[in-house]
């Protein structure tokens, strides 16, 4: 029997509260059974508990709404430096092109 998506959330979000609550040892065996019930690989339920262990759930007029941590911004457009002068690409450059 497969679980649907909805399922899929509603138990990371009950095996993320055990998680947190866990010793080492308890977590192995918590993470097994996770990755058992779902199907999914190991590595990739780790990620999906650790997603959940992140957010915070703020409740505002019966609604449950998920906050996420805001993720560091790269800088925007980083441009090179040419480092070949238009001799050197000239000659690189194929006839007729």
């Amino acid at each position: 029997m497969r679980l649907t998506t909805r399922e899929k959330k509603a138990v990371a979000q009950a095996v993320c509260t055990r998680c947190r609550q866990a010793g080492k040892k308890q977590k192995t065996v918590i993470l097994d059974e996770f990755v058992r019930t779902t199907g999914y690989n190991r590595k990739y339920a780790v990620r999906v508990l650790n997603r959940y262990a992140k957010a915070a759930v703020l409740i505002l007029g019966g609604k449950a709404l998920r906050l996420k941590a805001a993720k560091a911004r790269r800088p925007a457009n980083r441009t090179a430096k040419p480092v070949y002068g238009p001799e050197v690409l000239r000659c690189l450059r194929l006839p007729g092109m």
